[in-house]
């Protein structure tokens, strides 16, 4: 909640947009990018959703480059995920860069969809009522 921003839910909107144009309707049989391209998909895209705002950590510049870094310097840093990006392939994610607020293209990026490495205050309060 601390890092939420109500000038990113058109970002929301959008991956939701999308997330609807890509899934097949029950009635039907396809999705509504199938039934306006005519032309049917194989859904792989669909194994790449994410749930938007999660946690994903991008994998640092230097070494997306091949180079190499100290042993004892992150290797990543964390982002939020944004949805992806319309100018690249469906594998480039738009991610938060939660210390500077910038919105990149990035496409070296692990996901905890699960939300499982962020802590939680609500969750912490909630447990001791």
């Amino acid at each position: 909640p601390d890092r939420s921003n109500l000038e990113l839910w058109p970002m929301a909107m959008d991956h939701a947009v999308y997330i609807w144009n890509h899934l097949p309707k029950q009635r039907v049989g396809f999705s509504p990018d199938e039934l306006f391209t005519g032309v049917q998909s194989d859904h792989i895209a669909l194994n790449r959703l994410h749930i938007w705002g999660c946690p994903g950590y991008v994998l640092d510049p230097q070494l997306q480059n091949g180079k190499k870094i100290p042993k004892c310097t992150r290797r990543s840093r964390q982002g939020q995920f944004m949805g992806f990006s319309p100018h690249h392939s469906t594998k480039v994610a738009l991610m938060l860069n939660v210390t500077t607020g910038k919105i990149s293209p990035q496409f070296h990026v692990v996901f905890d969809d699960s939300f499982e490495t962020v802590a939680s205050t609500f969750l912490s309060q909630r447990s001791k009522v």
